[in-house]
């Protein structure tokens, strides 16, 4: 049924869009909203050596010009595929990787690293309906989303795979600006990596045909 594979497409987007939404709404609320006097600040060597600079603005240019550049592999995904199956691979790891990030959050009640600069984000704001100014995501922080989706997109870009060196290179310059701007502790972005590619590997082995 050539129908079939367009409702899988979109069965997969919806899954992704909600489990995007939850985390933001849900996950990353319930976070915020943690009494102070249960959250732990970790010491971090690290971070206690390098300076401290805002990089928001490079943070957020880094990541959304890379956000641009995989939107030819979701096309190509979708389109240029004779079936769903590599969306519904790709789809899976994203949601497993955010499913994942929910769940580290929930169990690690960390308090933002001494010096934390707030990160805000307007595009992010816009795509998920709330307004920067009012609402804080500071607590988000185990592990990082930034580098998670970064290095996903390198595990998963298949329309130019010459690009994926370009991703993982984008997520090492995206780790240090976000420990530059104390965003993260150290151990936030070097887990990320390791559960992105640990959730790309059971999205395979689960849909695997």
């Amino acid at each position: 049924m050539l129908w079939w594979p367009w409702i899988q497409i979109v069965i997969w987007s919806g899954l992704l869009l909600k489990t995007s939404s939850f985390c933001v709404h849900q996950v990353l609320t319930h976070c915020e909203r943690r009494p102070a006097d249960l959250m732990v600040r970790l010491k971090d060597p690290l971070l206690a050596v390098l300076p401290c600079h805002d990089t928001t603005h490079w943070i957020n240019l880094l990541q959304h010009t890379l956000h641009l550049l995989y939107i030819p592999n979701i096309l190509f995904l979708v389109l240029g595929c004779s079936d769903s199956q590599p969306f519904a691979t790709t789809a899976l790891a994203f949601i497993l990787v955010i499913l994942m990030r929910s769940l580290c959050m929930f169990v690690t009640p960390l308090e933002t690293p001494q010096g934390h600069i707030h990160l805000q984000d307007r595009v992010q704001s816009l795509t998920f309906g709330y307004r920067s100014n009012d609402t804080s995501f500071d607590r988000d922080l185990m592990f990082s989303g930034h580098v998670s989706v970064l290095c996903m997109a390198g595990w998963t870009y298949q329309l130019w795979p010459q690009l994926r060196p370009l991703y993982l290179v984008a997520a090492l310059v995206q780790t240090l600006n976000l420990l530059l701007s104390r965003v993260h502790y150290t151990i936030d972005v070097v887990v990320a990596p390791f559960m992105s590619y640990g959730c790309w590997q059971l999205a395979q082995y689960l849909l695997a045909s």
